[in-house]
């Protein structure tokens, strides 16, 4: 489980060119939604970068059209493909959703398993973009969800989700978001202090959970991921030894 902790007064700037360093090597980049995300996403379109060998993927969707704000996939065209030459755009594997939560969840797992070639080992990402929820959830995996403790299942249907938007959403779950080559884990703002501090502790101990209710789901992703990058604008986040840096 080693963490890398990156305190910068511009982690949009940092997981952009994090992204544009994977996008050289082709394959496939997990993608995620939200407000910091969109800036990461802006970023990356300004920079010159051809992402013609990419493949992006959603770590998860709202049940909305694709032309709706609230949409994730929305999100990637509108603030990243639009705005690349045609030549240079990344292919988006979009959410089916308009069948519901549960038809989107099983389609999208099974297109992750042709992607794979295998139904026994998610597909490879070579770079997985995360962002924490005020909340602590991580993709639409919230704590204290059922979902958030699938491992069978590679997406799951979240018809209840924990924060607005409450509309029914897509998920894939830990299992897939833990396996990629590289993980980037986004945490913009001081309302996520306390859910980071409380679950680096639990995972720098040892302990299988975090005391505080919205720091467990990501006191188990620190525990489980092969290799994360959390890049915060948090000054004085993260304990010795997990190779804190500034930048």
């Amino acid at each position: 489980m080693p963490v890398h902790v990156v305190t910068t007064p511009d982690p949009v700037e940092v997981v952009a060119e994090m992204m544009a360093a994977a996008a050289k090597l082709g394959g496939r980049i997990c993608t995620t939604g939200g407000r910091a995300a969109a800036l990461v996403y802006r970023r990356l379109a300004n920079a010159v970068v051809d992402l013609a060998a990419v493949e992006l993927w959603l770590s998860d969707e709202r049940c909305v059209p694709l032309a709706d704000e609230r949409s994730n996939g929305g999100l990637v065209q509108r603030a990243l493909i639009e705005r690349l030459p045609v030549e240079r755009r990344p292919r988006l594997r979009a959410v089916a959703v308009g069948e519901g939560a549960q038809q989107a969840a099983a389609v999208y797992e099974r297109e992750l398993a042709i992607a794979s070639g295998s139904a026994q080992r998610p597909p490879l990402f070579e770079l997985v973009v995360l962002s924490l929820g005020r909340d602590g959830h991580i993709a639409s995996l919230f704590p204290d969800r059922p979902e958030a403790r699938e491992a069978a299942r590679w997406a799951v249907a979240v018809e209840r989700p924990g924060l607005e938007p409450l509309v029914p959403r897509v998920s894939l779950t830990l299992p897939v978001l833990l396996a990629g080559k590289r993980i980037l884990l986004l945490a913009v703002g001081e309302e996520k202090r306390a859910a980071l501090e409380h679950a680096l502790s639990a995972a720098a101990a040892g302990s299988e959970e975090a005391r505080e209710p919205g720091a467990a789901l990501l006191s188990r992703c620190l525990r489980s991921a092969p290799e994360l990058s959390l890049v915060t604008d948090l000054a004085g986040v993260g304990q010795p030894g997990q190779g804190g840096s500034e930048r």
